[in-house]
């Protein structure tokens, strides 16, 4: 990523196929450096050579136990590219391959597979089983040095607490990701600015999310075929449209819609829908957002858009059912939206009581996260109900804090009439420890994993276990 893997690349395209057919795992390290490059679309071609060549070969017991590996490389470099086209069952289905073919002693490669089943895990909302592979990628990958998969676990790991409303812990391990990349900084950590850029936001640090978010644009336009481009796109549209210059956020959103199409990142859509329902609303197109939500069968941008268009009953309707599921999951960042916008909805019937009362749930549901955009993106209806709720004290619940609720009401300024010229003011989180409870292995360790971790709880350096490993 910091052209390290140039040199190496350049050598392995100067080879004859016939001598890389001679030896196979020549051709694995040809598609493990396009894969680090981030030369992704040649991948394939050169691990298909790979398998011809190790197909039905009869070879001795050593021999076989390098082609049973070189057939787990394979398999894990495959998972990477599946994570690339966002096909979840392949990564899951690839990483187990690799483990069960990966030598015991191959710790880079195995600790690559666990977190990309890891990440297999997250993308399945499996967050217990991913947060246990996460961790345990970190703690072998910081043992053996493998700085790519250490990053690369962090982000999952910070993603997860971002998900679960951990967001000052969320930040400290996606700064930890960041701190791994270096400077200038590997392309993978784009990621990390990504999570970054979005906690800044919801905590009202504008010009910080707009730096972390410009970042994480110029790290993935570096990589090809890589979906976060888009997602770095989205969040600057949403700064955009919280500086109400539509203009720009429309100009963006159309440039970040055209990537996801050209390359298929369906993974990408439903943010970007999102984004764009709200930049409709904001130009009173309110058909148009409402078809557009339908179309993508998103149901809190429908409930925005029946909010919007005064039908309340309709969004309740809409809302319900995603609270039920949303609240059968540890996604509290989302159960949080659905309370809000149940909010505003009770309001829009007049149940002023009934509205408070939610407002108190969403105000401590989001107060750990010090969540402040959550908020204030709702505009002026949100703004009168916290008035109110500072006021009257009805119906809120005991745990919502005074503070909280001041800062929360203090971030929309002093313009009333205008909520989406919001003055920023930027919020300073405390960062509190993670109080995550180990869990068993979903996934059994390796011999030698094992033996590095013992490493690890006697105190031993990273370059003292290399000693003793290698």
């Amino acid at each position: 990523f910091r052209g390290g893997h140039m040199p190496v690349l350049q050598w392995l395209e100067t080879l004859p196929t016939p001598l890389l057919d001679a030896h196979p795992a020549l051709w694995v390290i040809y598609a493990s450096t396009l894969l680090f490059v981030g030369k992704n679309s040649n991948i394939e071609q050169k691990l298909q050579a790979a398998e011809a060549v190790l197909t039905g070969v009869e070879a001795d017991r050593t021999a076989e136990a390098r082609r049973r590996d070189l057939i787990g490389h394979i398999a894990s470099i495959r998972a990477f590219l599946a994570i690339t086209q966002n096909q979840v069952e392949a990564v899951a289905t690839q990483s187990r391959r690799a483990l069960a073919y990966l030598h015991p002693d191959n710790l880079p490669v195995r600790t690559a597979s666990t977190w990309s089943l890891g990440y297999a895990y997250q993308l399945q909302g499996n967050f217990d089983a991913a947060r246990q592979a996460h961790q345990q990628a970190i703690a072998i990958s910081q043992a053996i040095g493998h700085t790519i998969i250490l990053i690369a676990a962090r982000i999952g790991l910070g993603q997860i607490q971002e998900a679960e409303n951990q967001l000052a812990e969320a930040v400290e391990t996606f700064q930890r990701a960041v701190q791994a990349a270096g400077e200038p900084p590997l392309l993978l950590a784009c990621a990390a600015y990504l999570g970054l850029g979005r906690i800044f936001y919801e905590w009202n640090d504008l010009e910080a999310a707009q730096q972390a978010g410009q970042q994480g644009l110029h790290l993935a336009g570096q990589i090809e075929l890589f979906s976060t481009l888009a997602a770095c796109q989205v969040l600057l549209a949403r700064l955009q449209l919280a500086a109400n210059d539509l203009a720009g956020a429309a100009e963006r959103l159309t440039l970040a819609e055209r990537f996801i199409r050209q390359h298929n990142f369906v993974d990408q859509l439903p943010g970007l829908v999102a984004a764009q329902v709200l930049l409709l609303l904001r130009q009173h197109k309110g058909a148009a957002a409402a078809q557009l939500a339908q179309q993508h069968n998103l149901p809190l941008s429908q409930a925005q858009v029946a909010l919007a268009e005064g039908q309340p009953a309709t969004a309740l309707a809409l809302l319900a059912p995603l609270r039920q599921q949303v609240e059968a999951t540890t996604r509290r960042a989302d159960l949080a939206r659905v309370l809000v916008l149940q909010t505003l909805a009770y309001q829009g019937q007049g149940a002023r009581q009934q509205a408070l009362a939610l407002l108190g749930e969403a105000l401590a549901l989001a107060e750990p996260g010090n969540a402040i955009r959550l908020f204030v993106d709702q505009g002026a209806p949100m703004r009168e109900l916290l008035t109110m709720g500072k006021a009257e004290g009805g119906g809120m619940k005991d745990e919502v804090t005074k503070a909280y609720l001041h800062k929360v009401l203090a971030a929309f300024g002093p313009q009333p009439n205008a909520p989406f010229s919001v003055k920023d003011q930027p919020v300073s989180p405390t960062l509190h420890p993670s109080s995550s409870i180990p869990q068993p292995l979903l996934e059994p360790l390796s011999e030698r994993e094992l033996e590095v971790l013992q490493l690890i709880a006697q105190g031993l350096s990273n370059q003292e276990i290399g000693a003793r490993l290698f």
